[in-house]
């Protein structure tokens, strides 16, 4: 039973070892792209489309379509993110400055996005 624990042990450190040089390979988004810069909304609209084109058999019409409405929908996503995080960082600063009324009013902001 000694002999197994140390020949399991001898190869989970093997494999490890092994395979530490492709998990450290990675980048920040994984293999593809440039490591650590995340696609642009236009290519990862593209990249839905073709996938959905192919998963669905789309016809060019349809992938236009798609593709507007995508494009359409990261626009929409755009503008909230930017009116989120300005709500928030309004919040912070109230909540380091203690006022209160404008914390209501930042909280109740940030609940109806």
């Amino acid at each position: 039973m000694r002999r197994f624990s140390r020949i399991s042990t001898i190869g989970t450190v093997s494999a490890s070892l092994l395979l530490a040089p492709a998990m450290l390979a990675q980048g920040q988004f994984g293999p593809r792209g440039t490591p650590g810069t995340p696609p642009d909304p236009a290519t990862m609209i593209a990249g839905q489309v073709t996938r959905l084109t192919a998963l669905l058999d789309l016809t060019t019409t349809q992938a236009t379509q798609a593709t507007s409405i995508l494009t359409a929908a990261q626009t929409s996503i755009s503008a909230l993110q930017t009116t989120l995080h300005t709500d928030q960082t309004s919040l912070q600063a109230a909540i380091k400055s203690n006022t209160t009324a404008t914390i209501d009013q930042m909280a109740a902001a940030i609940g109806n996005h």
